[in-house]
């Protein structure tokens, strides 16, 4: 921090990371011109560093405008410091450790605020209501984006909006709110063009008039919630709203009328709900501004309408506990999303040759597992496009997890799972050519023909599961060289000869061959082969002169591994605010490596 002192003309200073804690309020001060200043997941906070500070010195940093001191040890102490920064616009505290009411009193000394997240924290009530002939009940007439998420406010937070005139975006998600949403509710939020309430215990019947006099609303995010009743139509479209998300609540009736007049929505979620008769893709005849769009368990007529999409779509979502799709893609909706990055349609009833339409659109996404798709996997599929990106297959199903990862590319294609098909022919020997795959689910076709030798190629493979198909021949020799290996599946197919032994093949028993008549193998504890129909157990025989216990080692190593990922648990279970920096640990890292593709697929 003495070296920040030497900087007088800075004006953007990020300290992000930097395990800050002790007192460095004084060397902060000697930079007039600084106007942003980040210190975001360092170790400040508890009164460390806010005794013997120098108050007034404070008052020399006139032109910050935008602080952020997001995961970090602050408690309530860390209000008195605030207060000094008069010039501040943009002040963010989230995931920190600051309870107590909502610092009313302590804010009325920033009058240029203009956005404030508290979110993460462990704020409880509501906002402190304000006498009308009290200065601070104006001291927030400039606020305009207030994000409260993620703390412990109940319902009387709505009583107190009328402290914040110049509001227009509010999120109160992940709030134990309990409210029965009404009429009058959202007519107090009129002016609003944000509103974000997704989980926060939202009870009642949908109020349909009090959204319709909404007419400034832009976004409005209502998942994960208890609502009832139907969504009605409103007398004047809502011409301004471009997100809406009601996925995961109790909403019933029909939604054609509604949605049809949405014809600004971009993003459009109504995924689980109760909504009753057929949801044509016709009603989208006239959203040229649709980008994205997730409509799960309904039923879905996939018809072909005598019109064509409007829309450019860049994310669909028709999967999940199915919407009984059937018969073919329909490529009148997929023919023109020359955008379409993410396509999401496991568990339906597609049949038909999918690869040969979709692979004409430019996809870093696509789930397609679980239907009755048809074909051989063409090795086109397996080109680079040309020119522009070349389509990443998602989604792989291993040990009962689901994991999804992205790629922008065939070449840098980290998991590819078109498990659960109808899939029939050889395995193109180009998925070898695929060096970054981590994990390939082929299982559950009809695939025949011999285990491709390129396969030795994949030499960051970790999951390859081709099991239940009609593979023949022997394990290719050359797979002993995949040394990443962790989990590997050929059961019920038609292999024969004998497994391979050497390497992380040592590790894998019967489940991984088991179904192969032909087959045999050997368990790596000692030197008799064991049919996979009827194994002989052998007892393990020890050398007397071995100067390790192996038995002993490997259960040793198992328990310390155990205690040490209880350990973990524990901690992120009982600190929530180590659960909070762990949780922005892993999405930092994830941006890091995947921060395009996970930007232009976040919801």
């Amino acid at each position: 921090m003495e070296l920040v002192g030497t900087l007088p003309s800075i004006k953007n200073l990020n300290l992000c990371g930097n395990s800050i804690r002790g007192p460095f309020m004084k060397e902060l001060s000697l930079l007039p011109n600084l106007e942003v200043l980040d210190l975001r997941m360092n170790l400040i906070g508890n009164g460390i560093f806010l005794a013997s500070q120098d108050y007034q010195s404070l008052s020399r940093l006139k032109k910050l405008g935008t602080l952020n001191l997001s995961f970090n040890y602050l408690n309530e102490s860390i209000m008195e410091v605030v207060g000094t920064f008069r010039s501040i616009k943009n002040l963010t505290m989230a995931a920190n450790l600051i309870g107590g009411p909502f610092p009313m009193k302590e804010l009325a000394f920033l009058p240029n605020l203009e956005m404030l997240d508290l979110s993460g924290n462990f704020f409880v009530s509501h906002v402190p209501t304000q006498d009308g002939h009290n200065v601070e009940f104006y001291a927030f007439k400039k606020l305009k984006t207030l994000n409260l998420a993620d703390n412990n406010f109940d319902k009387g937070i709505f009583k107190s909006i009328v402290a914040f005139p110049s509001l227009r975006s509010l999120n109160l998600g992940y709030n134990p709110i309990k409210l029965d949403l009404d009429d009058k509710v959202l007519s107090d939020l009129s002016k609003l063009e944000g509103l974000f309430l997704s989980n926060a215990a939202i009870n009642g019947i949908f109020p349909n008039q009090g959204l319709c006099n909404m007419k400034q609303l832009q976004m409005l995010d209502l998942s994960f919630n208890n609502l009832i009743g139907t969504l009605d139509a409103c007398p004047d479209n809502l011409t301004s709203l471009r997100y809406l998300d009601f996925s995961f609540n109790f909403l019933s009736g029909n939604v054609t009328p509604f949605i049809a007049q949405l014809t600004s929505i971009e993003h459009l979620g109504i995924a689980f709900n109760k909504f009753e008769g057929k949801f044509s893709f016709n009603i989208f005849a006239n959203h040229s501004k649709l980008k994205k769009l997730y409509i799960t368990k309904m039923k879905v007529e996939t018809e072909n309408p005598p019109w064509v999409a409007p829309f450019q779509l860049e994310k669909l979502l028709i999967s999940i506990w199915s919407n009984n799709f059937s018969g073919n893609i329909p490529e009148h909706i997929l023919n023109r999303c020359f955008s379409l990055q993410a396509l999401m349609m496991d568990n339906n009833k597609f049949n038909g040759t999918l690869l040969s339409t979709i692979r004409k659109l430019r996809l870093v996404a696509l789930t397609a597992s679980r239907n009755n798709i048809e074909g051989a996997i063409a090795e086109e599929w397996l080109k680079p496009f040309s020119p522009g990106p070349i389509v990443a297959a998602i989604q792989l199903i291993t040990k009962n997890l689901y994991l999804s990862y992205i790629s922008d590319s065939s070449q840098l294609l980290s998991e590819l799972d078109l498990s659960c098909n109808q899939l029939t022919g050889e395995i193109p020997p180009q998925i070898g050519d695929l060096h970054s795959l981590h994990s390939l689910n082929l299982s559950h076709n009809h695939l025949n023909g011999m285990i491709p030798e390129n396969f030795q190629k994949l030499q960051n493979i970790e999951s390859l599961d081709i099991s239940y198909n009609n593979l023949s021949g022997q394990i290719p020799l050359q797979l002993q060289d995949l040394h990443f290996l962790a989990v590997f599946n050929v059961s019920y197919n038609n292999l024969s000869g004998r497994a391979l032994e050497k390497g992380q093949f040592c590790t894998f028993d019967g489940s991984s061959y088991k179904g192969n008549p032909y087959l045999t193998w050997n368990t790596c504890k000692s030197d008799s082969l064991i049919p996979p129909l009827q194994p002989t157990l052998l007892p393990d025989v020890e050398e007397e002169n071995s100067e390790i216990d192996f038995n002993v080692f490997y259960w040793s190593f198992a328990t310390c591994y155990a205690m040490a990922l209880v350990a973990l648990v524990t901690l992120l279970w009982i600190n929530p605010h180590w659960r909070r920096a762990w949780f922005y640990f892993v999405q930092e890292c994830l941006h890091k490596c995947l921060r395009q593709f996970l930007h232009d697929l976040q919801f």
